[in-house]
Order: C-alpha cells, then structure tokens, then sequence
C-alpha cells in the first residue's frame, strides 16, 4: 500500500480519535453540568417539599391546639367549658362568677400540653381575666396585664392571628363577636389571648431531615418567633433577605453581613400571618460534583463516555424529567380562615336560583347519637336521606345539606304551615332511626335569599339552647327571639336561698322551690343566660355545701358544664340537684334525732331573731345548757361551727342590705350586724366574697343599671 496513503489514513484516525477524545470530554463536561443542574433541581424540590411539608404541620398545628380550642371553647354552642360566659354575661360584676371563670379556664388548661395562659378580654367595662395571673380588671395599678394594654395599641385583626404587642412576646389572638340584633348583625365584644407554654417546642421541626447546616425560623411580623438549627442569622438580616421577594421562590442573597451566599425559600402561613423561613449555605458547583459521586453517578457517567448514545439518551431522561419536574403546576394555594357561617352563607346562593315560589325556610336538625358504635358519617346520611324522602313526598322545593353537626334543610314554598311539618318530620325521624335524639330549629318564612341568611345565622348561633330545652323538641325562630328579648332571671338569689336552706335543713322548702323554678322555666320565655345562670348558680351552690361538710358525694367531682353538656335540658339537670339534696337529707336525718332537729329549728330562728348580739354563751344561757353542750350539738347537727355558720349569717345579711335601697353607709351596716369595728367587717367581706363591700354595692347597682336600660331598650 501507498505509505502516503497510509500516513493519510494514520492521521485521519488520529483526526477520528482525538475528535472522539475530544468529543466524549465535551459530553463529559455536559453531562457533568447538566448532573449539576439536576442535582440543584433535585435539591430545590426536596427544600420546597420539606417547607411546604413543615408549613402544613405548624398550619394544622395551629388549627388543631390553639384555633380549634379557642372555637370549641368560645364559639361553638356546644361548648367544653364555661369560661365563654364571661362574654355572654358582660353586665356581671361579682366575684363569685369570675372566680367560676377562671376555674373553668383553668381546668381547660390542665390536660393542654400546649397552651401555658388563656386571658379574655370584653370591651363593654375593662374586664379582663387570667387563668394565671390575678386581678379581674385593666383598672388601677396592676401590672400583671401590661401585655393586655400593649394588645388594646395595637391595630388588632378581624380573624384570629398571632399578634407581638411587645417585643419578643407573641400572642394567638382570637376575637369574640357577639349577634346584636337583626339590624346590627355582628359585633366584636371582646377577644382571647393563647400565650404557648414553649413556642420552640409548638414550632419545633426536625432541621437534620433535610440538611444539618439548613435553618429554619419563624417569623411574626417581621419578629422571630422560634428558630430550628445553629446557623441563626440576626432578624434584620433575614426579613432585608425575603423583603420584595416572592414566596415559594427559591433565591440566594448576599447581604452585605453575610459571610458567603445563602439559599432563602419562605412560605406565608394560610391560616395566619406567620411567614415560616428556610435557608442554608448555598453550595458551589464542586460541591454538586462531589455530591454526584457519593450518590453513584460516577460509574455511570464514566460508561457513558464508551456508550456515547446511550448515555446521551440517559441524559436527556434526566433533563427531561428536570424540565417536566419544573414545569409542573403548582399546589392550590391553601385557604385562608373562614367560619362555617360564611361557608353556609355561599351555599344559600346557590341552593335556589331559578326557583319563583315567593317563601324561602330553613330546618336545622340537631341530633345527638345514643349509639356509641354507629359511624357518624352513616348517621348524617340516613338523617339527610330520610329528610330528603319526607320532603319530596310534600312536594317541596328543597335542598338538604350536610353541615358539621347539624343537617340543613332549605325550603322554597309558596304556602305551608312550618309549625305542622317539623312535627311530623320529627315524628319520622324517631321513628326511623333508633338511639338517637334529635331537635329541630326552624325559621320564619323569608321572601329573598338575604332574610334567609340573616334568619340562618340567627337560629345557628342559639342552638346551644339545647342544654336547656332537652332533645325531642321543635323550636321556633320566634320562640328563640322572644326567649332573647327577655331581661328577666329565673332567681337572682338564688345562692343565698339555697345555701341558707342546705345550712337549716329545710329539706321540703328547698325541695318545693327548685320545683317551682322548674315548672317557671318550663312556662316561661326566659333566656339561655338566665336558666344557664340559674343552673350554675344551683350546681355551685350545692357542690361548694357538699365540700365545706365534707359529704362525699359524685356530685362534688363533676363540673356544671360536664352535667349541663350531656345536653338532658334543665328539667332533668334539676331532678339531678334535688336528688343530691335528697341523699344529704338522708344522711343528715339518719344523724339527728327528731328532738335534736327541733331543736335545730328553734336555734335558726333564735339567731334570725338577734343576729348582731348573739353569742354561743347567750345562746347556751337562752336554752339552758352549757355552751359546750350546745356547740357540740349545734355541730352536730348542723355540720359546722357555730361561730362559722354566725360569720356567714352575717355576712349574707351584709350582701342583702348592700343590694337594697337602704341607703346605710359601710359603718352603719357593721354597726348594726354586730361587728366591732368597720375595717374587721371589711376584711371578713373581703375574705369571703373578694372584693370590699364598697365595690361589690357599686358593681351590684352598675349591673343593674345596665339590665334596667337593656329592658328599656327592649
């Protein structure tokens, strides 16, 4: 062969081969960059998901411990707790109320892990209470609530919200808004603060699943709130880091104070104004190279430079998975808060458009499942499919919906008596579905969609009426407004009357009063608050007798709201206090002979008689016995001290003469009740009820003044 055609050979394989060395290193370089971009893409979606992750588990966090306990405890008709009076009853001054308020809130407290104080606040005269900190009003000196001052000066949100009224201090803030009339609507009367036992706990997540020198902080109006790694940069740093830039967007920043460039991703909270912040060191390109071979990329991409195309396509699988992995659409945006009573609002625009029968009504079927093995899902649908049967065999326009605890039923009409149809869908839904109770609330006819959101809202927000009505009953929007519109109490003496029939034994006495009080709620239209009163004021009563005679009884373990909630109505909550009483009486009776209880009675009365000079030695002298032997018979029989039950005497004839219209000073009270000095009755008072004789006159004749000009204005 031709050596020149051989040389020309040699070189055009020497052309051929440096030309695939130098093609394979520019693959090499390729595929090294495109593994880069990869590896970056890889590591951007793993930063995103985890962010996006830990925002949904504060978001629910959030829900769950503090919204959701600020709801079912302050909002819902069925209630955990008591404590929610406090803005239901903001004409009430006494000490005795607030003191049930804060134990409340304090036993709701005691099983939550999360929150360390609740404070509630009312508008309406400064009242303010702490489950931890004492004092019951912003007024004077007390500093214990300076937070609560810093809370009033500051531009408070419509919706629950962490808020910082100091700095470095943060808060959940909940506000209570109360109906007011069909004029008025809504209106804020109040609000909750949630102080968190540890936010660093509460926000707590685990930095290392994601990278041991990442960051990951919490931000309240541009304050930090917890923070979760060691790489902590100062505040300023990182709100100048995310300012202007969007969210769910992953961006480097170098900041002037910045030792190197740091990755920042941040996600807005969708259930507050929390921003929740991840950054981490950037990683240089080498660092992504070395990443690629401790993730085994190396062996392969070596191949690949003997299989030019398979590694290529290998390649483009990667950047084409890259490229669909950046173009996927991004998750819906989470909702923000919205209350059930907006979302029921939408579903009445929708639920009647092309209908033209002039009358619009709602049923809401209250139930409660007697069955404890029964799936709540199956109950809702049997209720809602037996309602719909019912109301297509009327011939009704109807629309049936499930709600949380209830079903609504809407109905278009043009003429039909409401009264007559709820009792018989009653009728059938007691006969259809066994062990469950139910109660249906219904509305006057409406003529538009917006009397019939008004008139929804209205029945919604008074269906706690249940505690007291009992299940098994059809209730009116009228009966519910003329319930409301009435300013009278079932007994505002209640406490005193009962205590001072549980200390003397008037068994029969107390027995025919709580009777009559039941028969008076029963007839009359009185309103939650005041049969609601009027139970605790009962319960309370008779519990607090039980625990100072040392009686035991299942009684003094449970809570007014634990009884009231089992949601029996006050007939049988009633029927319960008296059956206590009975078992008092029992053992009372079984300790005493008839002779003895005579004698009691004579004893009452002679200390009704001289009640600012009696003594145990005139007592004794007045009978004739030792003042030994009558003590021990007075103990004996009425289960306390003489000088305590004389103490107390006093001190409930003090309270009645200070709510009269007398018009007697301090002096002339003490004075005439037999005390030796006014500043020993004022310290005894202030021992028992709280607060100073003064001040519980003044807070007495206030509340009253507010619910004389209430009546007025009714």
């Amino acid at each position: 062969m031709n050596p020149g055609i051989i040389t020309k050979i040699r070189k055009n394989q020497k052309f051929i081969y440096y030309g695939l060395l130098l093609l394979a290193v520019i693959f090499l370089l390729c595929i090294l960059l495109i593994s880069s971009v990869t590896i970056r893409k890889e590591r951007k979606a793993r930063i995103e998901a985890y962010t996006d992750r830990a925002a949904a588990e504060l978001d629910e966090r959030i829900e769950g411990y503090l919204y959701s306990f600020m709801e079912s405890n302050l909002d819902r008709y069925m209630r955990q707790s008591t404590f929610s009076l406090f803005f239901e009853r903001d004409t009430d001054f006494e000490v005795d109320f607030f003191t049930q308020m804060r134990i409340s809130m304090v036993d709701s407290l005691r099983f939550h892990q999360q929150i360390k104080d609740i404070t509630l606040y009312r508008y309406s005269d400064n009242a303010v209470i702490s489950a931890m900190n004492s004092g019951f009003s912003l007024s004077g000196v007390n500093t214990s609530f300076d937070y609560v001052r810093s809370v009033l000066n500051t531009d408070l949100p419509d919706h629950p919200d962490f808020i910082s009224p100091v700095s470095g201090e943060s808060y959940y803030y909940y506000p209570i808004k109360s109906y007011q009339n069909v004029e008025e609507g809504f209106s804020s009367v109040g609000f909750a603060l949630a102080q968190l036992r540890s936010p660093v706990d509460f926000f707590g997540v685990d930095i290392n699943e994601l990278n041991e020198k990442g960051t990951f902080v919490v931000l309240n109006q541009g304050d930090v709130l917890s923070v979760e790694g060691n790489d902590v940069l100062s505040t300023v740093t990182i709100n100048e880091a995310i300012h202007g830039k969007s969210a769910m967007t992953l961006y480097s920043s170098t900041a002037s104070d910045l030792p190197a460039p740091y990755t920042f991703y941040y996600v807005p909270s969708g259930v507050s104004k929390l921003v929740y912040v991840y950054y981490e060191p950037k990683a240089p390109y080498l660092f992504s190279i070395s990443t690629l071979a401790e993730q085994g990329w190396m062996y392969p991409l070596l191949f690949s430079i003997l299989c030019v195309l398979i590694f290529f396509t290998i390649s483009m699988f990667f950047v084409h998975k890259a490229e669909k992995a950046g173009s996927a659409d991004p998750a819906p945006a989470r909702l923000f808060y919205a209350s059930s009573a907006a979302a029921l609002s939408r579903t009445l625009k929708d639920s009647f458009t092309d209908t033209p029968l002039p009358l619009f009504s709602c049923v809401l079927i209250q139930y409660h499942d007697n069955a404890p093995d029964r799936d709540a899902s199956e109950l809702k649908e049997l209720i809602r499919a037996s309602s719909e049967d019912y109301l297509t065999v009327c011939k009704l326009t109807h629309t049936v919906i499930i709600q949380q605890d209830y079903i609504c039923c809407f109905l278009n009409y043009s003429d039909y008596n409401m009264k007559v149809l709820v009792k018989a869908l009653i009728q059938l839904l007691y006969t259809t579905i066994e062990t469950c109770d139910f109660n249906l609330y219904y509305t006057s006819a409406a003529d538009s969609y917006s009397s019939l959101d008004r008139d929804v809202r209205c029945i919604r927000r008074l269906l706690h009426y249940t505690f007291i009505l009992g299940y098994a009953r059809t209730v009116s929007q009228d009966y519910l407004e003329k319930c409301e519109e009435n300013p009278d109490q079932v007994d505002p003496n209640a406490i005193c009357t009962i205590r001072k029939m549980l200390q003397e034994k008037h068994f029969d006495e107390l027995n025919a009063y709580i009777t009559e009080k039941k028969e008076a709620i029963k007839s009359g239209f009185y309103s939650y608050n005041a049969v609601h009163d009027f139970m605790e004021a009962a319960f309370y009563t008779m519990k607090s007798f039980f625990i100072d005679r040392s009686f035991s009884h299942p009684l003094t373990a449970k809570t007014s709201a634990s009884v009231i909630g089992q949601g029996a109505g006050a007939e049988p909550f009633l029927d319960y206090l008296l059956e206590c009483a009975a078992s008092y009486r029992e053992m009372a009776e079984s300790s005493s002979t008839p002779h003895e209880q005579k004698y009691l009675e004579a004893i009452y009365q002679y200390v009704d008689s001289h009640l600012s000079t009696v003594t145990l030695n005139s007592m004794a002298e007045h009978f004739h016995v030792t003042p030994a032997h009558l003590s021990r018979l007075f103990k004996k029989g009425a289960d306390i001290n003489f000088s305590d039950y004389i103490s107390e005497k006093k001190l409930q004839q003090a309270m009645q003469l200070l709510e009269s219209d007398s018009g007697l000073n301090i002096n002339e009270i003490s004075k005439m009740l037999g005390y030796n000095t006014p500043a020993y009755f004022l310290t005894k008072f202030k021992e028992r009820y709280g607060v100073t004789p003064s001040a519980y006159r003044k807070n007495y004749f206030a509340g009253r003044t507010n619910a004389e000009k209430t009546e007025e204005g009714a």
